[in-house]
């Protein structure tokens, strides 16, 4: 009896530690990924993916009602809202031990899933395994980090993985309610630090510190792949990056005054710093604004350009294409993502000359294309009045193709395929193609007259057009 219950003892310490281990690797805090927004292939979509952070168990319904509140709000600015349809959102929902304020006002360490620490930091290597379980390699992503119980600090940049354009960490202060933390600050909040993440722009606000005079935009250290295309030291204005968005009567450094508040300028103050560092605009989603008494501003022409080109560098709209191929004719089609107030250009040409505009399909004939060899070449071209500077053609896409045709060989020209056009074909079999009327009975186009050519005219021996 006393064995027994010695090892009854031993038995419940170990279903004690296996309770332990179990409540560690808890099922619960298994990611799982959820649809908010579908409009195409994640291969050829930005995809925004949030994850949720420092939100309990029981805030699961909090976490997605932040998630729709930022997307809801992120599309009603321009240029996001005319490309709705070039991005996909994805939510992540894992839940964490600990809100932030709930421990940190205690002076402990949160136990969150991704380790966020008062908007400071999180674990990266973590973020990218979490993040790659659920898409492909091509798929190009931008991390959209949403903190639930905090209202700190809230940052964006730029990521170096290929894999991940960006990051953006936004705190939401919803947890708590709190009747200053609204819905639409956070939601704010979050469309400025995810164009930070995604575009590459810095802040046009200023800050206490002027920049040093002589100092070169690549000097700075930005948090960003390259020097941001929003702000600048150039004061001349023939250098200035926007100037194709200067007209010539505003002049350069402009004025912080009322008469240029709607113009495209070079205005002293952006970066952080008082001085030294120039942006496009007095107002801009991108710049100060006070919360508690406005919503943030539009981004600005300059911003707004910039977004639309970074779109483009990760969509092909060539790519979503198909070809049916038939007996004597086929058919290409494409379906490009297209934005909500204006149409793609689509246009095609055969050997370089405009043969369609303005459709979506286009039927390749034999007797239409003419008999040989030709380039189809399909073009896409975003005419958005969004961009007015794209010297790397980044809104302008194509995709070509090789088309053969190979038309009846009827070289008597009756109607039918018959004897009479298999002996013009013998007088020429053996020749090199050295002409025009020996290059019509070249059916393979191998620049010989061969049996290649003579399979072809016996497939169609007998046929009549």
């Amino acid at each position: 009896m006393k064995k027994y219950i010695l090892s009854l003892a031993v038995l419940m310490a170990w279903l004690g530690a296996f309770d332990a281990v179990a409540t560690t690797f808890d099922v619960a805090e298994i990611p799982v990924i959820t649809t908010v927004m579908n409009n195409g292939p994640t291969g050829n979509r930005i995809n925004i993916v949030f994850l949720s952070e420092a939100y309990t168990a029981s805030q699961k319904e909090i976490y997605f009602s932040d998630v729709r509140i930022a997307v809801e709000e992120m599309f009603k600015y321009s240029p996001y809202k005319e490309y709705k349809k070039y991005f996909n959102v994805q939510a992540i929902w894992v839940p964490s031990k600990d809100s932030l304020l709930s421990v940190i006002d205690y002076g402990q360490t949160p136990k969150t899933y991704f380790g966020q620490w008062g908007g400071l930091g999180y674990d990266t290597e973590k973020i990218h395994t979490t993040v790659k379980s659920f898409f492909g390699g091509s798929d190009k992503l931008v991390i959209d980090l949403l903190i639930g119980d905090e209202k700190g600090s809230a940052g964006g940049g730029q990521s170096d993985d290929p894999f991940i354009i960006g990051f953006a960490s936004v705190p939401t202060g919803r947890v708590r309610h709190d009747t200053f933390y609204t819905k639409e600050i956070f939601a704010d909040m979050n469309t400025h630090e995810f164009t930070h993440a995604f575009a590459g722009l810095a802040d046009e606000y200023s800050g206490l510190v002027a920049l040093k005079p002589g100092v070169e935009d690549i000097e700075i250290s930005w948090p960003f792949r390259e020097t941001p295309p929003n702000v600048t030291t150039e004061k001349n204005r023939d250098s200035v990056k926007w100037k194709h968005w200067i007209i010539p009567s505003v002049p350069v450094p402009t004025p912080s005054s009322a008469s240029y508040a709607d113009k495209i300028g070079l205005f002293e103050g952006a970066g952080s710093f008082s001085g030294g560092l120039y942006k496009p605009k007095q107002f801009c989603a991108m710049g100060k604004y006070h919360p508690e008494i406005e919503r943030m501003h539009s981004l600005c022409e300059v911003c707004r350009e910039n977004v639309v080109k970074t779109i483009y560098k990760y969509i092909d709209p060539t790519a979503e294409f198909t070809s049916d191929v038939g007996e004597n004719t086929t058919i290409f089609t494409v379906n490009p993502p297209q934005p909500t107030d204006h149409s793609l250009s689509v246009v095609w040409k055969v050997d370089g000359e405009v043969v369609a505009r303005n459709t979506n399909t286009f039927p390749v004939t034999d007797t239409e294309i003419g008999y040989g060899r030709h380039k189809l070449r399909m073009e896409i071209v975003d005419s958005t009045e969004f961009v007015r500077y794209d010297p790397d053609k980044l809104l302008v896409n194509y995709k070509e193709w090789d088309v053969v045709s190979l038309p009846l060989p009827d070289f008597t020209g009756d109607g039918t395929v018959d004897f009479e056009d298999f002996f013009r074909f013998a007088d020429h079999f053996g020749q090199d193609v050295t002409t025009t009327e020996v290059q019509k009975y070249d059916l393979d186009w191998d620049g010989k007259i061969s049996f290649g050519d003579f399979f072809l005219f016996a497939d169609q021996f007998g046929d009549r057009l």
